[in-house]
Order: structure tokens, then C-alpha cells, then sequence
């Protein structure tokens, strides 16, 4: 064969030859690449799982110590752990819920709640520059069980609507009342400011009686039951009260409640084992055209503190509770007109419906309403000394507590109107008697002071139970408010949300 003819053919040949060569070389690290790309998702997919089952067990871990009572830090803190050489989390509790905003009906759920974000991390074991991470957010919300502990005598106290804590005077003036029980340690001074025989004082207090089942309001200064010692009692009067004004009494014994007293310094406080701590706001001596109130954020209970007194003047409204601290003259003093004290609804008990309230007011002496001034006040007044109602005219004074009052030392003064000589009111009363033969003769003796000298015995000044069912808690500037039940290992709480990757 001529070779310049088969040349060409054999280079054509090693021509194909190296281009299937190429092809199946290119082929090859096609499916090694393919492969080893294959190996790197399968990897990181399994760093990402881990990375995942890391978080959710961190985040297990950090709910369940939080259930553990002394073994949660609280929040504010950072809980780490690993699960092996290569896979850890890290989890940070955040007090509230950044869904939450002012505007929602749940906002003052914040301070109850809880922010759990957790990290988990993937370590590539050969290559240690690799790491995998996956977060999940919870939100967990406080299931209150118990309350802090309260002094011995603390159910026995707000039972009442008027308490008298300590042996003292408890002087009450009509027109005045108080709806519900009373206990008094000492004895009853009724109606004895004014210069009246007791002839017509007892009456008079005799008439609002007899008035009530007629068909008048009732404005007896009590309508009881009265719970006091009977031994120190003035004779005829436990008659009067039982008999002539229909007021039921019982003879306790003075019992102070010796183990209940002012708080002390409260400058801060927290709602829960472990939870953040909120600073009381302080205020000045004179407040006058202001609202103060709670923020959930900074303080949710609404603790509004001086050290020394504290005069509320005209158009003051507070929600929670206001609180003075110190000495003797550390009053808190209703000098204006439209001063409205209002409670903090705090969360129920977990199988209650009744919101926890702490006192609205709060007075380490004496709690004053001077003249002139308009007052309303719902929920717990406390006085550690004095709760006392000036003198005044009695359209020119006007108090209404719903709620209960507990004080040492109570005096309700007289009206000044009210306020004659014993001549005077010996005149008033022979002219009343003088006029019960007549025919148009007025029977009561209240009713005729009204229509003749415009002496109106309907109560301007009164202290009635609070119209909601509320479970009142009194605080202690050394413990939380809500606590670990006593079945419980710690706090209880339920979870809100759960979210990957926030």
C-alpha cells in the first residue's frame, strides 16, 4: 500500500482517539465533581440538622431550668451547653415580647413574659472553620400560683372593711359611713364632738334607724357587723348600737396584728423569682395636674415612692400604688379637689379569677383629707398611724372609698356646721319633741335638723367594700410578688410562640 495514502488516515484516527480520551476525562470529573458536590450538601445538610436538633435541645434545657426554681439565673443571663465535641447552643432570656406593642389588649402581659432565643452550632469535623448555626425563638408567659409570704394576721385584716390594727382611738362624726365589717381594738367613740345631750344624740342615731326601714337610705354610720371589746365599751352604747340602730356587734378581745408593718425601703422590686428588676419611680412632695401610672416596660406595678410627706392637690390621678416612707410626718395628705386613686389589676392566680392588688395606698404615718378637698379612692388604704377627716362644712368635703381602710388611729372630726353650742342644740331638740304631737309633725328627728336648720344627714364621707371579688396582696420590699407554689420545684409558665430562624 502506498503510504502517502494511509497517513492521513491513522492521524484522523489518533484524532478520535484523543477526543473520546477528552470526553471521557471530562465525564469523569463531571461525576467526581457531581460527587463531591453530592458530599458537601450531604455534609452540610447534616451540620444543619445537627446545628437545628442543637438549638431545640438547648432551648428544652433553658425552659426546663426555668421550671427548677434555684437552678434559673433569671433572665438577663445566658445559658451554654454542649452535646458533643462538635454540636453546642447558647440560649439568652430576654424579659417580655418584642410583638407586643402598646397598643395591644395583652400589653401589660410584657413584664410576665419571657424571650428564649436559642443558637445551635455544627462544628465540620475537618474543618473547623466550618460551622453551621439555627436559631429558634420562644416566648413563654409566667403562670402565677403562689403569692409572697404575708403577715400572720393578713386574711383576718382584709376581711374588714375598716380595720384598726393597733389599740387606738377610732372616733367617728355623722354624717359619715362605713358599709361592712369593722374591728376595733378599744373603744368606740360615736358622735361625741358635738355638744349634744346624749338624749339627742342617741336619737338621732336612733331615727336614721327607723328612717332606713321606712324607706330612706341607709345613713347609719355603720350597718355593721361591729367586732370590738365589749369591756371597753361605755355602758348603754353596745344596747344602742344592737337595739336602737340594728347594728350587730361582736365582743373580740384586742388582738393587734403585731407581726404586719410598713414595708420599709422599696426602691426596687421584681414581679418573680429571677425576673428583672424595675426601679419604683420617685416623686416630688406636692403633686397637682398630673397622672401617673404604670408602664409595663419600666415600672408595671406602678409604684410611685417618696421618703417624707406627700400633698395631693387639685386634679391628681394615680393608678397603683403610691407609697411614703420615713418617720413621724411622713403622711400622705388630700388637700385639692379631683384626686382620684385608682388600683393595678395584677395578674389572678392560676385557678382564680381574682386580680391580685397591691395597696393603692400606702402611708408610713398618717393618711390626711383636709378641707375643701374632693377625694376618691379604690381599693387598700393603710395608715401605720392616723387616718384622719378634717373639719369642714359638709358640702365643702367629699371622700368615697371603695375598698378597706386599715389604721392605728382613727378620727373622723365633726362638720362645722354641725358644730353648736349645748344650748343650741338643747333648743333644736326640745323644739323636735315639742312638734311630735302635731298633726304635719316631722317623726325624725334627722329629717327636722334638715328642714329646719339645713343640717343634711345624708353622708358626704363614706367607705364601702370594693364592688369587685380581689385577692389584696401586701408587699414585702424583700421578696417578689408572685412565688413558686409550694408543690412546685420553681415558677410555672406556658408557651406562647415557637419560631425557627426569627
Amino acid at each position: 500500500m502506498n503510504n502517502s495514502q494511509t497517513n492521513p488516515r491513522r492521524g484522523v484516527a489518533v484524532l478520535m482517539v484523543l477526543l473520546l480520551i477528552s470526553v471521557v476525562l471530562g465525564l469523569s470529573y463531571a461525576v467526581v465533581r457531581s460527587q463531591y458536590t453530592a458530599r458537601q450538601i450531604q455534609q452540610n445538610s447534616g451540620r444543619s440538622s445537627s446545628a437545628r436538633q442543637a438549638a431545640a435541645t438547648g432551648l428544652m434545657m433553658a425552659i426546663k431550668k426555668m421550671h427548677q426554681g434555684d437552678d434559673w439565673n433569671g433572665v438577663d443571663t445566658t445559658l451554654t451547653g454542649s452535646l458533643g465535641d462538635y454540636e453546642s447552643f447558647q440560649v439568652t432570656y430576654t424579659t417580655g415580647d418584642a410583638l407586643l406593642a402598646s397598643d395591644d389588649p395583652d400589653y401589660e402581659d410584657w413584664p410576665y413574659r419571657v424571650t428564649l432565643l436559642s443558637t445551635g452550632m455544627a462544628v465540620d469535623p475537618d474543618n473547623p472553620q466550618c460551622v453551621a448555626t439555627h436559631q429558634i425563638q420562644a416566648v413563654v408567659q409566667l403562670i402565677p400560683r403562689a403569692l409572697a409570704d404575708e403577715p400572720d394576721e393578713w386574711d383576718e385584716m382584709i376581711s374588714y372593711t375598716f380595720y384598726q390594727w393597733k389599740d387606738g382611738q377610732f372616733q367617728i362624726n355623722v354624717p359619715f359611713r362605713i358599709e361592712g365589717p369593722v374591728r376595733i381594738q378599744d373603744d368606740l367613740e360615736l358622735a361625741k364632738s358635738y355638744p349634744w345631750s346624749n338624749s339627742a344624740r342617741n336619737r338621732y342615731l336612733a331615727d336614721l334607724n327607723s328612717m332606713r326601714l321606712n324607706g330612706f337610705t341607709d345613713w347609719r354610720p355603720f350597718d355593721g357587723p361591729i367586732d370590738l371589746p365589749y369591756d371597753k365599751q361605755p355602758g348603754g352604747l353596745i344596747s344602742l348600737y344592737n337595739t336602737s340602730m340594728a347594728v350587730a356587734t361582736n365582743d373580740l378581745p384586742r388582738d393587734d396584728a403585731d407581726d404586719w408593718s410598713h414595708p420599709g425601703e422599696m426602691l426596687t422590686y421584681r414581679l418573680y423569682p429571677g425576673g428583672k428588676t424595675y426601679s419604683v419611680q420617685t416623686i416630688g412632695g406636692v403633686q397637682d395636674n398630673v397622672t401617673l401610672e404604670p408602664d409595663p416596660t419600666t415600672n408595671p406595678l406602678g409604684i410611685f415612692y417618696r421618703s417624707g410627706k406627700i400633698q395631693l392637690y387639685n386634679n391628681v390621678t394615680i393608678r397603683g400604688m403610691l407609697i411614703s416612707r420615713g418617720g413621724h410626718g411622713s403622711d400622705i395628705e388630700f388637700c385639692g379637689v379631683n384626686i382620684e386613686l385608682l388600683p393595678h389589676n395584677l395578674p389572678a392566680l392560676e385557678g382564680t379569677d381574682k386580680p391580685v392588688r397591691l395597696p393603692t395606698v400606702l402611708s408610713a404615718d398618717d393618711v390626711s383629707f383636709w378641707c375643701n378637698s374632693e377625694s376618691t379612692v379604690t381599693g387598700l388604704l393603710t395608715a401605720n398611724d392616723d387616718f384622719e377627716v378634717g373639719w369642714d362644712n359638709q358640702d365643702d368635703i367629699s371622700l368615697d372609698i371603695s375598698g378597706l381602710v386599715i389604721a392605728k388611729d382613727i378620727k373622723i372630726r365633726g362638720r362645722n356646721d354641725w358644730y353648736q353650742n349645748s344650748g343650741w342644740w338643747e333648743d333644736q331638740y326640745d323644739d323636735f319633741d315639742d312638734q311630735e304631737d302635731e298633726e304635719d309633725a316631722i317623726p325624725y328627728f334627722p329629717v327636722w335638723l334638715q328642714a329646719e336648720e339645713g343640717l343634711d344627714p345624708a353622708p358626704q364621707l363614706t367607705v364601702k367594700p370594693d364592688p369587685d371579688d380581689v385577692r389584696y396582696h401586701w408587699p414585702n420590699a424583700n421578696s417578689p410578688i408572685y412565688v413558686p407554689h409550694g408543690d412546685d420545684d420553681g415558677l410555672r409558665w406556658t408557651l406562647l410562640r415557637w419560631t425557627e430562624n426569627p
